[in-house]
């Protein structure tokens, strides 16, 4: 019931762009963005932005623990590494990952696969950016390659912030 009534408030929001005349109502996206929980990762996504590292005594103290399942690698086992360089199990990660597409540790934005949800931030990124605004919760940087400023302003949707 919450959904509809999150999709309902999220039809309501008035964007439109006319002759170079923008109206948006910015305030009520953000407050979408921030109330919503970030949508699951898709299989195809979660392939590409892992990466298989092997557990051995070299890296085995610098990588630590599952902090999913709180459990140590084993050594000569697999570990998945995502982009902001944590590292988990397959199984853990990818049962989290089906839930939230936020690193578990630091709530890196991953790709979700709610077209959605994406554009919203969007959005929310190019009127900040038009603007020159910035919003405490969000994480700007300036490196467009990586399209990180792509990702979810507002992904501290976890039980710590």
């Amino acid at each position: 019931m919450a959904h509809n009534n999150l999709r309902n408030f999220i039809e309501n929001i008035n964007i439109r762009f006319d002759n170079q005349e923008e109206e948006i109502d910015i305030e009520r996206i953000k407050f979408a963005l921030k109330h919503r929980p970030v949508p699951p990762i898709s299989e195809y996504q979660f392939n590409e932005i892992t990466e298989e590292i092997t557990i051995n005594e070299k890296n085995k103290t610098r990588i630590g623990d599952c902090t999913i399942c709180l459990c140590e690698f084993p050594i000569d086992t697999e570990a998945l590494k995502l982009p902001c360089k944590h590292y988990f199990h397959h199984e853990c990660l990818d049962s989290w990952l089906k839930t939230s597409a936020a690193c578990p540790n630091c709530r890196y934005p991953l790709p979700t696969i709610d077209a959605e949800y994406e554009s919203m931030v969007r959005i929310v990124r190019d009127y900040e950016l038009k603007n020159g605004s910035t919003n405490s919760s969000t994480t700007t940087n300036n490196n467009d390659d990586d399209n990180d400023n792509d990702r979810r302003y507002y992904s501290n949707n976890s039980m710590y912030s």
